[in-house]
């Protein structure tokens, strides 16, 4: 379980990251679809891209992403918890 969350939360750092980097190199250039597409794809995988700073950016997108695999572990244990209990031991 702690793993998942690492990786989840690693995965929203990159993820942020790469939308910074690409802000960076597509920062001056005019608008065009490419970029508003751009800005929807990071408005979708990163919300804080559009509220912060942009070097905040992806270590909110990480606490985002690892607290989501927290609460997305949480529930599914406790799911297989009670399917656990209806079932019942094995004879």
């Amino acid at each position: 379980m702690k793993r998942s969350i690492g990786f989840a939360t690693a995965a929203g750092f990159l993820v942020g990251a790469v939308w910074v980097a690409l802000a960076f190199v597509f920062f001056t250039a005019p608008q065009s679809s490419t970029v508003d597409a751009i800005k929807l794809i990071a408005a979708i995988t990163c919300p804080p891209f559009l509220v912060t700073d942009w070097f905040a950016a992806p270590v909110l997108n990480a606490i985002l992403y690892g607290t989501v695999a927290l609460i997305w572990s949480w529930i599914s244990a406790r799911l297989r918890s009670r399917a656990n209990k209806r079932i019942g031991p094995a004879a």
